[in-house]
């Protein structure tokens, strides 16, 4: 229990009012659970998109962004592993950095790993039990390998555990591109089937380049709500 009281005070700390009545306040039995996405734009190609600027100007603005939203856990997308010109470290690192010492990820391996597709989360809060990466198969098709990374964590203040996979899928507005999300969307719910063992509560985030205003739908969201899934944000398919 807490017991609070306020006034007003000048610049030079002179009382500008009296005492306000004493307040009682009982701290939540637990906290809200808050899980985010990222798309934080690979540091190699920031200079390159029209528009764009590099990871030095944005760098500090991301780290604010993460944390002025007090997020449990964030998948981040196009999270570079690769070491930033003249510096010692790469982007996801050095985010890690900026984020402060209680923020971990599930997964440190490099090129190995799953390059930009990676999940932080705040130690404070949440207590890693397990964690993975998967290569969505034939995702390869338009140059680049596509993963989704998961993790079960146990919230500290309610003990109780949860699932979360984090993706990015492939880009093209193409036929192709549009039938290659699909696929890809598929392969995350059945990801989450195979490894969600306990069956945990479960949050699928990620950059799926994909809207509501797609044609011929919107693949991804079709797929994943059709496997019983909610959207939490209620931002229903237009078609």
């Amino acid at each position: 229990e807490y017991y609070l009281r306020v006034r007003a005070v000048s610049k030079g700390k002179s009382p500008l009012s009296y005492w306000s009545d004493v307040v009682k306040a009982v701290s939540p039995a637990f906290r809200p659970l808050t899980v985010g996405s990222f798309n934080i734009r690979n540091a190699g190609l920031g200079d390159k998109r029209k528009g764009s600027s590099s990871w030095s100007k944005r760098r500090t603005v991301v780290a604010s962004t993460i944390l002025g939203e007090s997020p449990d856990v964030v998948g981040l997308q196009e999270a570079s592993w690769t070491r930033l010109k003249g510096r010692k470290t790469s982007q996801l690192l050095d985010l890690v950095h900026l984020l402060g010492s209680k923020w971990k990820l599930t997964n440190y391996a490099g090129h190995a790993g799953s390059e930009g597709t990676r999940l932080l989360y705040d130690s404070s809060k949440l207590t890693l039990v397990r964690a993975g990466f998967h290569k969505l198969a034939g995702s390869n098709k338009f140059g680049a390998w596509r993963y989704a990374s998961w993790g079960v964590f146990t919230q500290k203040s309610t003990g109780k555990k949860f699932f979360v996979i984090n993706t990015h899928l492939t880009n093209p507005k193409s036929k192709a591109g549009y039938n290659a999300r699909k696929r890809e969307a598929r392969q995350i719910v059945g990801l989450v089937s195979s490894l969600n063992s306990e069956n945990l509560p479960v949050f699928i985030i990620g950059d799926f380049n994909s809207s509501k205003f797609r044609t011929p739908d919107n693949a991804p969201y079709r797929v994943i709500t059709g496997a019983g899934y909610i959207d939490p944000l209620d931002n229903t398919d237009r078609y």
